[in-house]
């Protein structure tokens, strides 16, 4: 719903804010409430992405990378 893109582009913002000040996990908290609410969005795949990397999960990071492509090969 368009409530729900609302709420998600919210958490997708303070996760921004969360990620700009190294604060990787809560970064990563807010992108997935983010992308349950617009589970389309491929960028808060990618962010998410780069919280785990940052956070030297690099395997999980890929993991993250290869889910996104699975779900929109585009």
């Amino acid at each position: 719903s368009s409530v729900d893109k609302k709420f998600a582009v919210k958490h997708l913002e303070l996760a921004d804010l969360y990620f700009r000040y190294r604060r990787y996990e809560e970064a990563i908290t807010e992108y997935t409430k983010s992308m349950e609410l617009d589970p389309l969005n491929g960028e808060i795949r990618a962010k998410r992405a780069k919280c785990y990397a940052k956070l030297g999960y690099i395997s999980r990071a890929i993991q993250e990378l290869t889910e996104s492509l699975q779900d929109n090969p585009r």
